[in-house]
């Protein structure tokens, strides 16, 4: 029988030297609210002196009259950069082991290939698990605490994610290139975890530091990592200054932040249950209803 060799997919820059405990990923496009997933891969691959050893090739993954390629000057020269996945590799220290990276990009076609690719590479690093980290819009409110929603396969990580406050995801529905990943992963019997950061749907202003950072924090936590946030964490704080003032002179915002509150709240109240995407959808009718009927929409 006809094996597909995905080796051919990647334009390798370094064969692997030692093994790496995890693959880290996250994904431009719909798994990205407000870039805060890329945003978070970029600033640990900086952070943790990098180098990158691979490049998925875009052409057999991506229709570029949706992805189109970007064309930018050098001394007058024209460039072209297409989409990107790029695999970055931590080296192992005296303080934790060898890491991958994959910053890439949701691809437009041949996604079960794709995945297969991304698993082929984790293997010839002998990683142990694939981690997503993903943001998603949702009917949350700024003024409260950051929401995360999770699953792993990884006994290990059940009692991290508990500990850290990351609830389980019950999501069902249109979904994207992770769910894929999670379910090639499992038929390679590598373990698999992914969470993600619930980002405010009002506040759609690209990238959000304050996301970001929460996410850089919650994955050093997972996996033991010491980073300097300081910086990241300042420029989280400033990102939700500037936030607030803007929504403190909206009327319409501030009575639809009230009203994603009291959710926000009754969902604390519920030791953490979600509360059904209905609820929340009739809410915010209830809300533009309002709105109609003073006439502002």
């Amino acid at each position: 029988m006809f094996k597909l060799s995905y080796e051919r997919f990647f334009h390798i820059l370094d064969a692997p030297e030692e093994p790496a405990k995890h693959l880290i990923v996250a994904f431009r496009g719909w798994p990205d609210a407000n870039e805060a997933a890329t945003e978070s891969i970029s600033y640990l691959i900086e952070q943790l002196h990098t180098k990158k050893i691979a490049d998925l090739d875009p052409e057999e993954f991506f229709d570029f009259s949706h992805y189109r390629p970007i064309t930018t000057f050098t001394n007058n020269e024209p460039h072209l950069g297409w989409p990107r996945n790029e695999v970055f590799l931590k080296k192992s220290d005296d303080i934790s082991p060898a890491l991958l990276f994959l910053l890439g990009t949701e691809p437009s076609l041949k996604w079960r290939t794709f995945t297969e690719a991304i698993v082929w590479m984790a293997k010839q690093y002998n990683v142990d698990s694939i981690i997503h980290l993903g943001s998603l819009m949702d009917a949350v409110p700024h003024t409260r605490p950051l929401r995360f929603t999770g699953i792993t396969t990884d006994k290990k990580l059940v009692e991290i994610f508990s500990n850290l406050n990351i609830l389980s995801s019950h999501y069902h529905g249109p979904t994207g290139i992770p769910a894929v990943l999670r379910e090639t992963v499992r038929t390679h019997n590598l373990q698999y975890a992914s969470f993600w950061a619930h980002s405010p749907h009002y506040l759609q202003v690209p990238p959000n530091y304050f996301i970001t950072y929460r996410l850089v924090q919650t994955i050093s936590q997972v996996l033991g990592l010491n980073l300097p946030l300081e910086n990241l964490k300042n420029a989280g704080l400033n990102f939700e200054m500037i936030i607030q003032k803007a929504v403190e002179t909206d009327k319409q915002l501030i009575s639809l932040v009230k009203r994603l509150e009291d959710n926000y709240d009754l969902t604390e109240e519920l030791d953490g249950e979600m509360p059904k995407g209905s609820d929340v959808v009739k809410d915010l009718e209830l809300f533009l209803k309002d709105l109609r009927d003073k006439g502002h929409a």
